[in-house]
């Protein structure tokens, strides 16, 4: 009960200070017993996200979150209304630069192996019947690009960057961006994604800013 409260509160956009109702308004909207309500408030007023107003025209209301609260909220909108691709695209996008960089700043020889081993493999995806070719023969996402920029993340020291990157690649992928088509051939995405690994690697942060906007001016992941 307190999802669906906090889905309303997202869906509706309620800001701090908006009535949701005495808990018997509730009751009667959502349908569960009393002691189901009592217990999903205490629950909210755990979160900081209601609070309770005594007296004629009280009732509970939406509180002012703390700030990790907000964030959390942003992430419950998920739930309610999934991002379109391109917006996902864009976020990621505005993300990239910080990842590589974060990522840069910690390769050692062992993590640039790793990394020349997977791009070793995105330019052999697609071919007949291997990974990342679609049934009617449009080009999928490639699974090892993806593994790859989730292995560059994964570098990244900056915790709360490295969250709401994979966070986003994670919803790009479910939001069916291997749809869009770019013209971008296998042979060609794979010196786009190697390239991104020789500058990560060499670390420079001209021939870095150069390997991102290559990437994200032709390449779908």
């Amino acid at each position: 009960m307190a999802l669906r409260i906090e889905r309303q509160i997202v869906a509706d956009r309620l800001g701090p200070g908006s009535r949701l109702g005495t808990k018997a308004e509730i009751r009667d909207r959502y349908e569960f017993a009393g002691g189901t309500v009592n217990e999903a408030v205490i629950l909210l007023e755990t979160r900081g996200m209601v609070e309770a107003r005594p007296g004629p025209g009280g009732g509970l209301f939406v509180a002012a979150p703390a700030p990790r609260t907000r964030l959390d909220l942003l992430l419950r909108e998920l739930l309610v209304a999934a991002p379109a691709a391109a917006d996902c695209r864009e976020l990621r996008g505005a993300l990239e630069p910080a990842i590589c960089a974060d990522a840069a700043r910690r390769c050692d020889a062992a993590e640039a192996a790793e990394l020349r081993a997977i791009v070793a493999t995105t330019g052999r995806e697609g071919a007949d019947g291997a990974p990342g070719a679609a049934a009617d023969g449009s080009e999928g996402p490639s699974p090892a690009a993806l593994r790859l920029h989730r292995r560059i993340a994964a570098m990244a020291t900056n915790r709360l960057l490295r969250i709401v990157y994979l966070a986003t690649l994670n919803l790009l992928e479910e939001a069916g961006y291997g749809e869009d088509p770019c013209g971008l051939d296998r042979a060609e995405a794979a010196a786009v994604h190697e390239e991104l690994v020789e500058a990560l690697i060499d670390g420079r942060r001209e021939r870095l800013a150069r390997a991102i906007a290559r990437h994200e001016d032709r390449s779908r992941t």
